[in-house]
């Protein structure tokens, strides 16, 4: 069974994989690709990050997963142009498109995985209860669950 930092782990793995050696993105025209990396300072920055620390991208709150990541690290604040882009979408003109590696992160297949796991685990600890009690009542009204 998944727990919130193994789906965190999964995250922050896919966020870096998506700064580099970065995957197909095609709202990227210029390479079609995330890839967001020429010093490495970004890639650096956002895993040594305290923010990105596996213990800090996930959390439960009130029933809910939230998972955050921080896209603009100490000495890597650029991280927020490359996430985000340089320009309004709406307006034409020069700048830089976003290659949202939190989103493409959160859109990879790795990740729903490990978050379904996490889920179904979750409903599991929920409904095997409820069962057994349901099995228990039935036992006590002379019918045999198998």
């Amino acid at each position: 069974m998944a727990t919130i930092q193994d789906v965190a782990k999964v995250f922050r793995k896919e966020a870096g994989k998506a700064i580099y050696p970065g995957v197909p993105y095609s709202g990227y025209p210029k390479t079609r690709s995330s890839r967001a990396f020429k010093t490495g300072n970004l890639l650096t920055k956002f895993i040594s990050s305290p923010q990105n620390a596996i213990n800090s991208i996930g959390s439960k709150i009130k029933g809910s997963y939230q998972f955050v990541i921080d896209v603009a690290p100490d000495g890597a604040e650029y991280g927020r142009w490359v996430h985000y882009g340089t320009r309004p979408k709406k307006t034409k003109g020069t700048g830089m498109k976003a290659r949202p590696f939190g989103e493409i992160a959160a859109s990879s297949t790795n990740f729903k995985e490990a978050l379904d796991e996490l889920i179904m685990g979750d409903l599991d600890g929920v409904v095997e209860p409820l069962f057994d009690a349901m099995d228990n009542e039935f036992g006590k009204a002379g019918f045999k669950v198998s």
